[in-house]
């Protein structure tokens, strides 16, 4: 039976799903996101918050119901309306995992456009909330227009 479905596929160019990152990969990411991304998060939120008419949120979520690594996504929205997303990505090179920030600017319909990279790019075994925290900062106030 495995056989004929994998011949069936491949013939159809159909390859099998392969992982991104092993089960101990998926267990560093997600201890990252809840040493650092969470808490980096829950900082921004305060201050952000503090602001008239901007409410800060973060999202989670899982892509998977067995996977061990959540989606961790930080949104701005000013007068019930988002105007921008921050959020790790996380990638495998060279067996290693690197963490990269990345944002998107929100049209005013509150569509994502594209997810542009920040300039934080580091090991996984090198982050810091500082780290995150400074990165949205800087993302976030080079490049929204509040009126």
């Amino acid at each position: 039976m495995k056989e004929q479905l994998e011949i069936f596929f491949k013939s159809k160019g159909i390859s099998k799903f392969v992982p991104e990152f092993s089960e101990l990969q998926e267990e560093q990411i997600q201890s990252v996101i809840g040493s650092f991304y969470k808490p980096a998060f829950e900082e921004l939120e305060k201050e952000l918050n503090l602001y008239s008419n901007i409410k800060a949120v973060t999202y989670t979520s899982k892509k998977a119901i067995d996977s061990i690594k959540e989606d961790i996504e930080f949104s701005i929205i000013k007068a019930s309306q988002s105007i921008f997303k921050y959020k790790p990505k996380f990638i495998n090179e060279n067996s290693e995992v690197k963490v990269i920030g990345q944002f998107c600017k929100l049209d005013i319909y509150g569509d994502d456009n594209e997810f542009v990279n920040t300039s934080l790019s580091k090991l996984i075994t090198e982050i810091t909330q500082q780290d995150i925290e400074t990165d949205f900062t800087k993302a976030f106030t080079e490049n929204v227009d509040i009126k």
